[in-house]
This record gives structure tokens, sequence and C-alpha cells, in this order.
């Protein structure tokens, strides 16, 4: 190897070894996955901070269990409805596991709406 080649390369692997790009606090917890319920009748969940185009496998109990797997959009962002409608003071949770590694669930009691 040349030397001015050796020398480049050098400088090139140890710029690169001590490299970390820094996130805004504002940007790393928008890339967090955060689920929502968006409706309970019928059974509506939101997601978004998944990865671009992430396949995700979302189950969903609430006086039932189903599963469905869909794909989050190029932002990360999907909308899923499920065929379940809770009864008033069900527990409803919904799990969302991404093919690349983004995780979130929402677990959430519907009040009871029957007056006392």
């Amino acid at each position: 190897m040349r030397p001015r080649v050796a020398v480049a390369a050098a400088v090139l692997v140890s710029a690169g070894c001590g490299a970390k790009e820094v996130l805004p606090e504002s940007a790393e917890t928008s890339m967090t996955p955060r689920l929502t319920i968006v409706s309970t009748s019928p059974l509506t969940a939101g997601g978004r901070g998944f990865r671009p185009n992430e396949r995700v496998k979302l189950v969903a109990t609430g006086q039932g269990v189903e599963s469905k797997t869909i794909q989050a959009s190029p932002r990360g962002v999907f909308s899923a409805r499920f065929g379940l409608s809770p009864a008033a003071g069900a527990a409803v949770v919904i799990q969302a596991i991404g093919s690349r590694g983004s995780r979130a669930m929402v677990d959430v009691t519907q009040p009871d709406r029957t007056p006392p």
C-alpha cells in the first residue's frame, strides 16, 4: 500500500470509530413506538414511531382475541380496525410487535357506563 493511501485509510477509520450520531431529545422520543386506542366500537388501534414500512403483528384482547398483520407507512404510522367491540368495563389489551424490533402495548379498562 502506498504511504498516502495508508495514512488516508487510517484517518478515515479513526474518524469513524469515535463518531456517534446525536439526535435531539424530541427526535429520539418521536421514534419510540406508541400504540393508542382510537375507538372501542369497533376496536381500532393507531400506531406511530414504528420503523418505516415495518410489518407489524397486532394482537387484541377484549371479550375475545383477534390478531392481524399490517404494514406501517413510510413514516412508521398505521391504523388497524378489529372486529371486537368490548363491553363497558371490559379490559382491552393490544400488543404490537414489529418485524424489525419495534414493540408497543396499550392496556386499558373501559369505564362502566351503566348508571349507578
